[in-house]
């Protein structure tokens, strides 16, 4: 633009002069209001959990994001933003490792140790593998007072959170004793009083074993009554079968109608098929399993391995077990009782499709701790002998006379094991108790590899289940199961279980020979909002992704939560 007088308009002058001004005070203000934004959304957390890819325990998709972490309780989980930066007293850089809620496992053994030990309760085989819950009392063994279990959990502290089941064989053991005949109507009161005080004292429901003595001889009266005791609190029914081999439709058809009777919702425990003549039935098996309208649901568990543990009795018929003080001595030391032993082991295995007892190794055996680690057959040619059938059973028969011995089996079906990983209804539990290493005995990896190994075998190996999914099965759905109120979710107001793990890289290293090592790719594991995993100083243990523990001792009893979230016609729903 000109001018008649040649000059350039004053605003024209006055902006030269100012822009540099006005230009510098805005670039100030936008920056003054990105810091506000900015700080404004800063939440500030006793621990934080920043870089993750957070797995919320549902099943939905994983996104990146971070948690925050006030006392006991998560306080805000949030997408990861360049708006939003937690601040914390503890923060804990995930730089794109998995997160999920702590591992639940619902069916361990550490009752055992508990009730036979003293001092803090460090659960490290669990919390090694990420595990923040125990579900004890399975198999039909329990304590029997729930409330003085609860109080000594509480007293002398503990690393994961325990909850209880009440063991019916442990039950029937105070009234009973060893008593082999069908519970009388006095007796039926007295074993459901005692079931009724230990739902009142906080346990999540009951556990069968009819596999064992004295749960062989419990009539389905008094089983039923009992679950009819433990129904009234909304409790749950957990089953170690009658016989999970030739028998297992029979052994679940008991079940089913056990549940039924008793309106109560059931779990069968550590689902699988014993015996190659027997990998054929998992049709019909899972046709028994199926939900059904009107009737309790229908849920499992599982580990992930083609073997069992348990003890000799497993394999021994109710005669014998049912058997004490001269009557078991005349079977164990005359001809004539061996002979009646040997002739049911000689058609017991060769029902299930097996030739002899190599797939039998012993786990421990108090009157030779040399022979733990190896079969039967091992054991057998190490006594000189060129190894038949008669001469294991002698072996066997041998170590019934010394008291017994706690046995790895190798006998279930391998591919049915990816089968049953499949069950949307099927959790994952360990089946171990709390192990140390060190002591005469070979235990089942399970107790140092489960959940680790079910990323690895059945996520990463066999794609048979999703990362979400496995991950579901492992928190939101077993706290649904067994109603622990606010855990198995990362989610405002939940506890803060959460365990922190690469979901490329975990795996089990335990193995059959050397059972004690710890997983790898699990970086930390809080407990009630407490760090009791962490990464290790050790170089060497960082580059295997093996953590270190720590001494912290924040885990709790776990009570059943009042409200029951299982709908029995739709047992998925809300899962």
């Amino acid at each position: 633009m000109v001018t008649l007088s040649g000059r350039r308009p004053l605003w024209r002058t006055l902006f030269a002069a100012w822009w540099p001004a006005l230009a510098l005070a805005s670039f100030a203000a936008i920056c003054a209001l990105w810091l506000v934004l900015r700080h404004s959304q800063r939440p500030s957390f006793d621990v934080a959990i920043t870089n993750a890819i957070v797995h919320d325990g549902t099943g939905a998709p994983a996104f990146r994001g971070w948690i925050g972490i006030n006392g006991d309780t998560i306080a805000a989980v949030g997408k990861s933003s360049w708006l939003i930066k937690p601040v914390a007293k503890t923060i804990i850089d995930a730089a794109g490792a998995d997160v999920a809620p702590g591992f639940i496992d619902t069916h361990s053994h550490a009752d055992q140790n508990i009730l036979g030990s003293s001092g803090a309760i460090r659960a490290n085989n669990f919390v090694g593998q990420g595990v923040t819950t125990i579900v004890t009392g399975n198999c039909g063994r329990s304590p029997v007072d729930i409330a003085r279990f609860a109080g000594s959990i509480r007293a002398r502290r503990t690393n994961v959170n325990i909850a209880t089941l009440i063991g019916l064989n442990s039950v029937r053991r105070e009234v009973m004793k060893e008593s082999t005949s069908p519970a009388t109507l006095p007796e039926i009161q007295r074993l459901s009083a005692l079931v009724d005080a230990g739902m009142r004292a906080g346990a999540v429901g009951i556990s069968t074993g009819p596999a064992y003595v004295p749960g062989r001889f419990a009539s389905n009266e008094e089983t039923v009554a009992q679950l009819a005791a433990a129904a009234n609190y909304g409790g749950i029914f957990t089953t170690h079968l009658r016989d999970e081999g030739n028998a297992i439709l029979e052994s679940v058809q008991e079940a089913l109608r056990q549940s039924a009777a008793a309106h109560i919702p059931l779990v069968v425990s550590h689902l699988k098929i014993a015996g190659r003549a027997n990998c054929g039935k998992y049709g019909a098996l899972q046709r028994l399993l199926a939900t059904s309208a009107g009737r309790p649901p229908v849920f499992t568990d599982q580990y992930p391995y083609a073997a069992s543990s348990s003890s000799l009795d497993l394999y021994l018929p109710d005669w014998f077990v049912g058997s004490h003080g001269r009557e078991r001595r005349d079977i164990l030391e005359t001809p004539a009782g061996n002979e009646r032993l040997a002739s049911y082991l000689k058609s017991r295995i060769t029902s299930e499709g097996f030739k002899d007892f190599a797939f039998a190794l012993v786990v421990s055996y108090e009157a030779n701790p040399s022979w733990a680690g190896k079969s039967v057959v091992e054991i057998d040619h190490s006594l000189g002998h060129p190894s038949t059938l008669d001469s294991q059973i002698g072996v066997i028969i041998e170590m019934l006379r010394h008291g017994g011995a706690q046995m790895i089996y190798q006998n279930l079906c391998e591919d049915l094991t990816l089968q049953i990983a499949q069950r949307p209804t099927s959790m994952f539990g360990s089946d171990s108790a709390i192990r140390y290493s060190g002591g005469d005995y070979v235990p089942h990896p399970r107790g140092w590899g489960t959940f680790p190994r079910v990323f690895a075998y059945f996520v990463r190996r066999e794609h048979v289940v999703s990362l979400d999914e496995a991950i579901r099965r492992m928190t939101s759905l077993p706290a649904t199961v067994f109603r622990l109120d606010r855990r198995g979710i990362l989610r405002s107001g939940y506890y803060a279980d959460v365990v922190i793990f690469d979901s490329g890289a975990i795996a089990d290293r335990a193995t059959y020979f050397n059972p004690f090592r710890p997983p790898m790719g699990i970086w930390f594991v809080l407990v009630n909002g407490k760090i009791v995993v962490t990464e290790s100083e050790s170089v060497l243990k960082r580059l295997r992704g093996v953590p270190d523990i720590t001494t912290a001792l924040p885990g709790r009893f776990l009570a059943r939560a009042e409200r029951s979230h299982i709908n029995a016609n739709r047992p998925d729903e809300g899962m």
